[in-house]
């Protein structure tokens, strides 16, 4: 297994959760549960894939969820491809490594979770398929400690307001005890709350708990965490204005820029479009995002807009719904913007090829078994069937001179600003397109 830091890793990485099992128990599904479990995660994954380079997913996770274990069975090249980053402390060789560690905690608790045959397979596919991105435990405790007391002792942060609009009063000597813990876990944060013996309490910190830490995992691998309000649903921040928490990935993806693109273009994307796409498809299509700059674009875009606006947490991976607002609008303008931009060059291509496809049509009357590639070869190629070498060089020569406009026209194309965009939506629809007449 390769080890990298994550600088070495492409930029516009997620870490991603959603195999986390302290936020949702897969072992005593149905089937039916389950296989609307794995629907769900598949859609995010397919979304992820499309926009982001890499997908950091903690080792831990892929190695004690079944939901994971099936997901990567039925499509190896995830690891394979390194669309998913394995995050791997730096102590463990690898993940095997790891799993031996983790087998013998999990004993001591008298926990089953990483004796399946699964898990082990799993840990032996990273280490032979996979790339892991590591990271230093003191790293993400010191700051998940920091972060969690800092914020509860700061009035005007996020879980204070919430804690005020749910009626639950702030223990300063709670905090107190959290900030003396060495090593701080959301285990030790669970035991201290446990003392509180207010059930309502102990369930709203230990979502609070829940996001801070997957922040803190984001932050140690250099990644962006999912978009946050996706998290703070967990603990009801939507309740706390009386509205839904809007703007998730997905609805980035699909409301804002998709939306703008059909309504610039006509292109339509149905909201079915993820689950009409298999994870391959995404796969493939990632590759073609990452080498048209798709997927550079699209989340310089997301950063401008968030670094253009005042935004209250610090470390800026987290927006407040005020911010949202902000977000959203401005988001909105951005693309808008870069889709204008590439209009005017899209419709000069259409033209370009318009008037190849009339040449070519044209020459195909005159001259049998020709199949000319450009204006200039149908000339050219033309004169020379009708034994007229001299001018065929003349002409030819002229044309190489941008004598004739329509020659000059085609051949702009290949100075034409890259479309980055919408030859990328281009690429997806005839992705879709295939998938609807499979």
């Amino acid at each position: 297994m390769k080890s990298v830091k994550p600088e070495e890793l492409f930029k516009h990485r997620v870490f991603f959760t959603e195999f986390d099992r302290i936020t949702h128990s897969d072992l005593f599904m149905n089937s039916d549960s389950k296989l609307i479990q794995i629907i769900q995660i598949e859609r995010k994954l397919k979304l992820y894939i499309l926009t982001k380079a890499h997908i950091v997913i903690a080792t831990s996770q892929l190695l004690e969820s079944p939901i994971a274990h099936e997901i990567i069975f039925n499509n190896p090249n995830l690891l394979k491809s390194e669309t998913i980053i394995p995050s791997l402390r730096v102590e463990y060789k690898d993940a095997s490594d790891f799993l031996v560690w983790k087998r013998e905690e999990a004993a001591s608790n008298k926990n089953n979770t990483y004796h399946f045959s699964q898990t082990e397979e799993i840990a032996k596919i990273i280490d032979t398929q996979g790339k892991a991105v590591r990271w230093a435990l003191d790293d993400m405790s010191i700051w998940f400690k920091e972060r969690l007391v800092g914020d509860l002792r700061n009035e005007k942060s996020l879980v204070r307001s919430s804690m005020r609009e749910k009626g639950l009063l702030y223990d300063e000597h709670l905090t107190n005890e959290l900030s003396l813990i060495e090593g701080l876990s959301r285990g030790k944060v669970i035991d201290v709350l446990k003392k509180t013996k207010n059930n309502e309490y102990i369930d709203f910190m230990s979502y609070y708990s829940d996001f801070i830490y997957y922040l803190s995992g984001a932050r140690t691998t250099d990644s962006e965490g999912v978009l946050p309000q996706e998290n703070l649903i967990d603990f009801s921040l939507s309740e706390l204005l009386g509205r839904k928490t809007k703007l998730s990935d997905n609805e980035i993806f699909f409301k804002i820029f998709l939306d703008i693109v059909k309504a610039k273009t006509s292109t339509i994307f149905p909201i079915d479009f993820l689950d009409a796409i298999s994870i391959s498809d995404a796969i493939e299509l990632r590759q073609i995002a990452l080498s048209k700059n798709f997927i550079d674009k699209y989340n310089e875009i997301q950063l401008k807009t968030k670094k253009a606006l005042l935004i209250s947490d610090p470390e800026k991976l987290v927006l407040l719904l005020n911010e949202l607002d902000e977000f959203e609008e401005s988001l909105f303008i951005e693309f808008s913007q870069a889709l204008d931009h590439e209009l005017p060059t899209r419709l000069k291509e259409k033209k370009q090829r318009a008037t190849g496809n009339i040449l070519h049509s044209i020459a195909s009357i005159f001259l049998p078994f020709y199949s000319p590639e450009s204006y200039k070869d149908i000339t050219i190629s033309g004169l020379r069937l009708l034994g007229k070498e001299k001018a065929a060089k003349k002409v030819d020569e002229k044309i190489r001179q941008g004598m004739f406009a329509c020659e000059k026209l085609l051949e702009n194309t290949s100075i034409l600003e890259k479309q980055i965009f919408l030859d990328f939506v281009d690429e997806m629809k005839k992705k879709y397109s295939s998938k609807m007449f499979d």
